[in-house]
């Protein structure tokens, strides 16, 4: 829930709920990409998600929001970006 700017630590899933309908509620202004913001969310929260898919997601699980830690292990693999990351990457010959 939000009040007046003021974002919530986490949400309780309910039955119907997709991510990107949470995602737009919670962070409505971010300049994430979506396919980051939802890998957050399930590196913050990996027993809400089945096998990790952010389409998979249990109703009756309180989420938390992802901090900056949950966005960097979205991005990066021990330092580097992940593998998934680098196929949109722009390689010049």
């Amino acid at each position: 829930k939000r009040q007046a700017g003021v974002y919530s630590s986490s949400y309780s899933v309910r039955r119907g709920d997709t991510l990107d309908a949470i995602i737009r509620r919670t962070f409505n202004t971010s300049k994430v990409r979506r396919p980051i913001l939802r890998q957050a969310f399930v590196k913050a929260n990996p027993t809400a998600f089945r096998r990790g898919n952010p389409n998979w997601m249990y109703a009756g699980k309180v989420l938390a929001m992802p901090e900056i830690k949950d966005f960097q292990k979205a991005i990066f693999v021990d330092g580097t970006p992940a593998a998934n990351a680098k196929r949109d990457w722009v390689t010049y010959p």
